[in-house]
């Protein structure tokens, strides 16, 4: 086996005061080769940083660690995209400040970037709750557990959990940065890494992945019919704009507009614009489509309509 590449792990965090301390050792704590460790805080408002620091101040180990907090909230994409010029070297092995990562993790990690060669390396994960009690493996749902095939990767809004995830800077360089601030970078990276057949599961728990924390993990809430409408078109845009970007990242790989991939895209586009027409305006708002295409907007209204009364309801 060649020799394990470098890596630098980044560890984002944001209003994680309760579990930051543990989750920091952890990350410290790995038995990797020597690493560059960049722990990065996005202007947090309770102690995340502060907990973080004390962490940090009696390190004495082996790891490089950088230590940042953002001056201002910047948000998942801009905080990622600052962080990430902090790290120096091209594998950028990803983490939470919320859950624990077991001391082999980073170990093997590169051993898979050095025996498989892939572009984006991802895993199994034990879940529990916050209070540690076990939880179903939802995350075993989502569609690179089962397939990486560039079709399935495209219409999937669920690839992998992306908490177990690294991925080599090669899937920006080829691709370019994210043209939109509402995606996910594990939506837009795996897609990359599934176009080039270079996504690799390591078949094993690498972490305990902690649910009922972070962005991802916000409560139910109560909907009236106009938060129910503002939310929708803000689900229904960042989605369509996962699809805008594959679509870009299609025809950058080489996909014409005839390929089955980015038909099926362009499809996923269209159809986020006729439902957000009807999420904003009602059915006036599908007349312009009426014309070129009847069923589908007379089906997409009746299918947001449903879903409108179901959301509300339940709350």
């Amino acid at each position: 086996m060649l020799s394990p590449p470098k890596a630098t792990c980044l560890l984002l965090t944001y209003q994680q005061q309760d579990h930051v301390a543990e989750t920091v050792q952890s990350a410290l704590q790995q038995d990797s080769a020597p690493m560059q460790i960049v722990l990065s805080d996005d202007a947090s408002r309770d102690d995340t940083f502060l907990r973080m620091k004390e962490v940090v101040d009696q390190y004495d180990g082996p790891h490089e660690v950088v230590l940042n907090r953002n001056e201002t909230n910047l948000g998942v994409n801009e905080h990622l995209k600052k962080a990430l010029g902090m790290c120096r070297e091209d594998i950028i092995i990803a983490a939470a400040g919320d859950d624990l990562y077991y001391p082999h993790r980073n170990r093997r990690i590169l051993e898979a970037f050095a025996a498989h060669d892939p572009l984006l390396v991802f895993s199994h994960a034990d879940v529990t709750t916050l209070d540690g009690a076990p939880a179903p493996a939802l995350y075993r749902k989502a569609t690179f557990y089962s397939t990486t095939d560039p079709l399935a990767a495209a219409k999937s809004l669920s690839l992998y959990l992306g908490a177990t995830c690294a991925w080599h800077r090669s899937l920006y360089r080829k691709y370019g940065a994210m043209m939109f601030e509402n995606t996910y970078e594990d939506l837009i990276l795996g897609f990359r890494a599934a176009l080039e057949g270079r996504a690799h599961l390591i078949d094993e728990a690498l972490l305990t992945y902690r649910t009922g924390s972070g962005l991802t993990n916000t409560k139910p809430r109560k909907f009236t019919p106009d938060s129910y409408r503002a939310q929708r078109l803000r689900e229904i845009e960042s989605n369509t704009c996962v699809y805008r970007q594959r679509a870009a990242d299609a025809k950058n790989f080489g996909l014409g507009p005839g390929h089955e991939i980015s038909k099926l895209l362009a499809d996923r586009v269209a159809d986020g614009e006729v439902r957000a027409a009807f999420v904003e305006k009602g059915w006036a708002g599908l007349v312009p489509y009426f014309g070129r295409h009847p069923l589908q907007a007379i089906s997409r209204g009746v299918s947001e309509t449903r879903r409108r009364k179901k959301r509300i309801a339940a709350t």
